[in-house]
């Protein structure tokens, strides 16, 4: 540096002013961030009723994730935004990048709710799909009204003889009586309503293979009742005041002899669908129940 310029350095700092020698840079353009587009546009995410709409299926009893997000799109989606087309799902291939967007997000949705969900129909609503005060094959016979006291299981307008014409059965003695083996038969009952300890030639209803039988009186307990509010059936043979509420077990129709069939979730016609075994039962000790080959071990109140 020569003198000049020191010189001037120091007078401009002696003059309390301070000079800084650099490029500037020049200032920057503010720039703002671009707003993506929403690729669902023109339709609005409406997470909570498509939730509402994923439970509603669950509760009727769908589990499969493409069926319900499928129903649950065409529900809340069905239409176009702005243009009244009708929109069909799943997305089929040239749909609409928005069309495709929104099912996609139905599908995650209804797969998240599947795994914290344990879809579970109302008790009550299993009930009644599973039961009759007719007797009806396949169905939990309601023994409720007055136009079966004083009849026999056999008896000509008996249970079985009326479940067997129901079915198309044709109502023969043999026809009676392998009906009634499989209604004694059956672990179901066996375990929830069979009289045990009949004897042979007393005047109990129902007396079969199992060394029991079903009492049509008044001695057990209201079941019916108690699995239309959420509970498990109760064993009672003695108390309880309320006629049975038991298992008619499934049968081919209209077969020219009784044929067991298998129930409409594919288990065994000889006892109820699952969604009525699920129920338990209580005040049932442990053991074997029904009749070879149908017998099953019950333990701690449930079928082992």
């Amino acid at each position: 540096m020569n003198r000049t310029t020191a010189a001037a350095i120091a007078a401009i700092i002696a003059g309390g002013g301070i000079v800084y020698f650099g490029f500037i840079r020049p200032a920057q353009a503010e720039t703002t961030p671009t707003k993506k587009k929403d690729p669902c546009a023109p339709f609005k995410w409406d997470a909570a009723r498509v939730r509402e709409e994923i439970v509603a299926e669950l509760e009727d009893g769908e589990s499969d994730p493409v069926v319900i997000a499928s129903v649950v799109a065409t529900e809340v989606y069905g239409v176009y935004p702005g243009t009244g087309e009708e929109v069909l799902y799943p997305p089929q291939s040239g749909a609409r990048t928005a069309i495709k967007c929104i099912y996609d997000k139905v599908l995650s949705l209804t797969e998240s709710v599947l795994r914290t969900t344990s879809p579970t129909a109302k008790p009550f609503e299993v009930v009644q799909r599973n039961t009759s005060n007719t007797p009806l094959p396949g169905k939990m016979f309601h023994a409720i009204n007055a136009n079966l006291q004083g009849t026999s299981m056999l008896g000509d307008d008996g249970v079985v003889a009326r479940a067997l014409r129901a079915a198309g059965v044709p109502d023969t003695a043999n026809n009676r009586l392998r009906y009634l083996e499989l209604i004694e038969c059956s672990p179901y009952n066996h375990a929830v309503v069979n009289y045990d300890n009949a004897r042979a030639g007393s005047n109990f209803p129902g007396y079969g293979p199992n060394n029991s039988g079903i009492l049509l009186n008044s001695q057990h307990f209201n079941n019916y009742q108690r699995m239309m509010e959420g509970r498990p059936a109760r064993r009672s043979i003695r108390s309880g005041g309320s006629r049975p509420f038991f298992w008619l077990p499934t049968i081919e129709q209209n077969a020219p002899v009784v044929m067991l069939a298998t129930n409409v979730d594919g288990s065994p016609g000889i006892s109820p669908p699952d969604e009525i075994i699920e129920f338990g039962f209580e005040g049932v000790p442990s053991g074997t129940y029904g009749c070879p080959p149908y017998a099953e071990q019950v333990v701690n109140d449930q079928f082992a």
